[in-house]
């Protein structure tokens, strides 16, 4: 007697979603992140999405002293890309350093370019200005 394959359901916030079932792999697009494939030979339940990473890197803060621009980044879900993520000051653009510094002087407009290993991307525009003196000398 021949055994049929077992049938997956895929289901996204509590709303199934097609998906395509191969002899071993469950084939579904969940959503425009991307179409995902799952081994399926030894998996036992139904398959259940409950969280897809869309977001970018966050800037969390920024500061300016004495020629240092210091940042702190995170991303909850994923890990940076430094290696795609890059800054932009004064129409040059910079490595995202991984030390989160960049020494130089700067005045003007930073754009960070933020990516993760998904490619999701933020853009975070930032003002740095120029520090005027005690006018009382």
């Amino acid at each position: 007697m021949e055994t049929k394959p077992k049938s997956y359901k895929v289901s996204k916030n509590g709303k199934e979603i097609t998906a395509l079932q191969g002899e071993n792999i469950l084939t579904f697009v969940a959503d425009s992140n991307g179409t995902y494939s799952i081994e399926v030979d030894n998996f036992k339940d139904d398959l259940v999405i409950s969280n897809i990473d869309k977001e970018g890197p966050e800037l969390k803060s920024v500061s300016y002293e004495e020629d240092l621009l210091s940042f702190d980044l995170v991303d909850n879900q994923s890990v940076i890309d430094y290696e795609k993520s890059y800054i932009e000051i004064n129409e040059q653009t910079y490595e995202l350093p991984q030390s989160h510094k960049i020494e130089g002087e700067f005045t003007g407009v930073v754009n960070f370019h933020l990516y993760d290993d998904l490619q999701n991307e933020k853009v975070y525009e930032v003002k740095i200005t120029e520090e005027v003196g005690d006018s009382n000398d």
